[in-house]
């Protein structure tokens, strides 16, 4: 006589494997909403790097190399923090029709305390006789710096870590060091002064 069902032993056998296949797929989906986190977070952040490559860019390339105040030189700078006279691409809302305000600002570039590498520039005054200079705006364009390397290019003499000379360096070299140098890596930014005539 045959007995209908299961036995005992049958059925723990079976829960076992059904316990072990929902254990992994539970764990496959965990990875996989894991990895899309860290996907979008990378990409965010990747984003965020070439939003900062594309200004620092700009600073750079509009780098005025005959300022219009003559007591503030086009560009001094030493290993991790440079002063220059440049133009924003946009002035903020309300200073653009001044007219003794133009588009050019003393700006420099600096990693603070909080590790943030941070621009910090005030608008230049054309009139002659300037009454009070404009306030010193600091912009913080990226947080969990490290430290920031510059290089300046001298076709003669190569990469110099100071620049103290009247006229511009050929290229500007930008190396930041992130806080957690594990996590991210961003290549170097390397951008040239738009001279006349060169």
């Amino acid at each position: 006589m045959t007995r209908g069902g299961f036995t005992l032993l049958e059925v723990l056998v079976a829960l076992a494997v059904f316990g072990l296949l929902l254990v992994a797929l539970t764990q496959g989906i965990q990875f996989g909403l894991l990895a899309g986190r860290s996907a979008a977070r990378i990409g965010a952040a990747n984003h965020d790097l070439n939003e900062i490559d594309l200004a620092l860019r700009h600073l750079i390339q509009a780098i005025d190399p005959a300022p219009a105040r003559q007591n503030h030189p086009s560009l001094v700078g030493g290993r991790d923090e440079m002063a220059f006279v440049t133009e924003l691409p946009n002035l903020p809302a309300g200073m653009a029709g001044d007219p003794g305000l133009h588009r050019q600002v003393e700006a420099a570039l600096v990693v603070d305390a909080r590790h943030r590498l941070v621009l910090r520039w005030r608008l230049l005054h054309i009139a002659v006789t300037p009454a009070v200079p404009p306030p010193i705006v600091e912009t913080a364009l990226l947080n969990g710096i490290s430290r920031m390397d510059l290089s300046f290019w001298r076709p003669e003499g190569g990469w110099a870590d100071v620049w103290a000379a009247s006229e511009l360096p050929a290229m500007v070299r930008i190396h930041l060091v992130f806080e957690n140098s594990l996590a991210r890596h961003w290549p170097d930014i390397v951008a040239a002064p738009l001279v006349q005539g060169r």
